[in-house]
C-alpha cells in the first residue's frame, strides 16, 4: 500500500484536550502504525495546562502557528471557514465536519439566536450564519468532504462526501467486571450547556430522593454535592473501567455531529439515553432517544426496575448494546478512512 504523507490541521490547540483532539490523536496513531508521515498542526488559541503532553503528540510533527505552508500528500483540516487560507497546502486536501457549524439543524437543538449567542459566542455566532448565508460556498475550495456519521446532512456539487464515522477500539472499550451494588447514572463531559449539564442536573435533582440511585461524572471540573465528580481522564482503559460501572450514561447533549461518548459506553455494555438530534437518530435505536427531562427520569427508572428484578434480561440489553458499538470497531471503520485519504491524494 502506498505510503503518504498526511498533514492534520486542527482550528485550535490540541492541547485542549477534547472530543476532536482525542479523534485527531487517533487519526495521527492508526495512521502511523500503517506507515504514514504525520505532521500536525495547529492554531495557537484554546492551549489546556499541561502544554502537548496533554494529548501526548510529542511523537508527531506538531507545530502550532497562526499560518504555514506545508508541503504533504494530502491534507486533513479539522473544518472551520478560512483555516486552509492561513494553512496552505498544494496538495489535495479534505474538509473533516467535526463540528454543528456547517450542519446545525442535523447536529444542533433549534434555539433562539440570543440563546445561541449567550452560549456559544459570538464567533461561532458568525460562523454558522457565514456558513448558512453562503451556502457553504467555502467548502467547494477542497477536494472532499467527511461526515463522521453514517448520513451526510451535506450535499455539494462536485465536492464528493465520505460518510465515514468515527471509530473506537472495542478491545479496549469492553464490558469489565460485574456493575456496582449501587444503580450508577453516568456523565461524561464538560460542564457546559452544549454538553446539556444542566439537563443532567435536573435529572439528579428529580431522582435524589432516590436512596439507590448514585451519580457520577467524568470531565465536568465542577463539584457537587449529589454527583461524585472526576476531572478529564485521558486513559482510555480507565475510562473504560468507569463506564463499564455503570448502569446507564444519560448524554443530553445540545451539539453533537455523531456522540463517541455514547459508542465508548455502549462498547462497555452500558445501556445510554440521550438528546433527539438527527445526528444521534441516525445510528441509535428510539429507545434510547429522549425528548426532554421527564423522558430520561422515566427511562432511568426503567432501567433500574429491569436491572433489580430481571438481571438475566439487563445482561441481553448490555449484549445488545455492544452489538451496537461493534458496527464502529476501528478494525472495520479505519480501513475506510485510510482508503479516502489514498483516493483523495491521488485525484
Amino acid at each position: 500500500m502506498t505510503s503518504l504523507r498526511v498533514a492534520l490541521i486542527h482550528h485550535y490547540s490540541i492541547t485542549h484536550g477534547g472530543g476532536g483532539e482525542k479523534m485527531l490523536k487517533s487519526i495521527a496513531t492508526e495512521l502511523a502504525r500503517r506507515g504514514h508521515a504525520i505532521d500536525i498542526y495547529a492554531l495557537p488559541f484554546r492551549r489546556g495546562p499541561n502544554n502537548k503532553n496533554i494529548m501526548h503528540v510529542s511523537e508527531f510533527g506538531y507545530r502550532e502557528s497562526i499560518t504555514a505552508n506545508i508541503e504533504c500528500d494530502v491534507a486533513y483540516f479539522f473544518y472551520v471557514p478560512f483555516l486552509h487560507r492561513l494553512f496552505y497546502v498544494n496538495s489535495p486536501k479534505i474538509a473533516g465536519i467535526h463540528s454543528f457549524i456547517c450542519t446545525p439543524r442535523f447536529a444542533h437543538v433549534r434555539t433562539r439566536l440570543s440563546e445561541f449567542i449567550r452560549h456559544h459566542g459570538l464567533l461561532s455566532t458568525i460562523t454558522v450564519l457565514y456558513e448558512k448565508m453562503s451556502r457553504n460556498s467555502d467548502l467547494l475550495q477542497f477536494n472532499a468532504i467527511h461526515i463522521p456519521n453514517l448520513v451526510s446532512p451535506l450535499h455539494l456539487s462536485n465536492v464528493p462526501t465520505y460518510n465515514i464515522p468515527n471509530w473506537l477500539d472495542t478491545e479496549v472499550y469492553r464490558p469489565l467486571g460485574d456493575k456496582g451494588e449501587k444503580f450508577t447514572v453516568a456523565f461524561v463531559g464538560r460542564a457546559a450547556w452544549q454538553k446539556g449539564w444542566d439537563i443532567y442536573l435536573e435529572i439528579v435533582g428529580v431522582l435524589r430522593r432516590k436512596a439507590y440511585i448514585q451519580f457520577l461524572s467524568v470531565g465536568s471540573y465542577k463539584e457537587n454535592a449529589l454527583v461524585k465528580t472526576f476531572p478529564y481522564i485521558s486513559s482510555e482503559d480507565e475510562m473504560a473501567r468507569i463506564y463499564s460501572s455503570a448502569h446507564v450514561l444519560v448524554y443530553p447533549s445540545r451539539a453533537d455531529i455523531f456522540g463517541l461518548t455514547l459508542i465508548e459506553a455502549l462498547a462497555c455494555g452500558t445501556p445510554v439515553l440521550t438528546s433527539a438530534l438527527p445526528s444521534h437518530k441516525a445510528f441509535l435505536p428510539e429507545d434510547y432517544i429522549c425528548e426532554n427531562t421527564a423522558e430520561y427520569v422515566k427511562k432511568i427508572l426503567a432501567l433500574y426496575r429491569l436491572w433489580r428484578s430481571d438481571e438475566d434480561s439487563y445482561y441481553v440489553l448490555s449484549q445488545r448494546c455492544r452489538e451496537i458499538a461493534l458496527r464502529f470497531d476501528k478494525k472495520k471503520i479505519f480501513p475506510l478512512f485510510e482508503r479516502m485519504l489514498l483516493e483523495v491524494a491521488d485525484s
